[in-house]
């Protein structure tokens, strides 16, 4: 990953209800492996079989290359979310849904 570009993960979510949203949490990284383990860490596992999940976003190694050669300011590498709507019957969505989302800046 290119040195002009630093990593920026956030996390966000909501508490007991949809319309009450914490504010999101950002931490900036210079190192895309540290960032991605941190994104990794903060966002929601694609193995929780109690919480449907999505990945929203995520972009391939050559996709990612070709933005930072055309010198892209901000490239979403990969957002994952739970899928909220606990009470739509079946028991499988989240409650208090949360996500996060990795990002490369470009600094300028």
């Amino acid at each position: 990953m290119s040195t002009e570009y630093i990593y920026v993960v956030t996390e966000f979510g909501c508490n007991s209800s949809g319309h009450c949203m914490w504010t999101p949490r950002s931490r900036v990284f210079t190192i895309y492996e540290d960032a991605y383990k941190n994104f990794l860490a903060v966002s929601p596992t694609l193995d929780d079989h109690d919480n449907n999940r999505a990945t929203l976003e995520a972009i391939t190694r050559a996709d990612y290359d070709e933005k930072v050669s055309k010198k892209e300011v901000y490239i979403v590498i990969e957002t994952r979310v739970h899928t909220p709507g606990y009470l739509d019957g079946d028991g499988t969505c989240a409650k208090r849904p949360y996500g996060a989302v990795i990002a490369a800046t470009r600094i300028v």
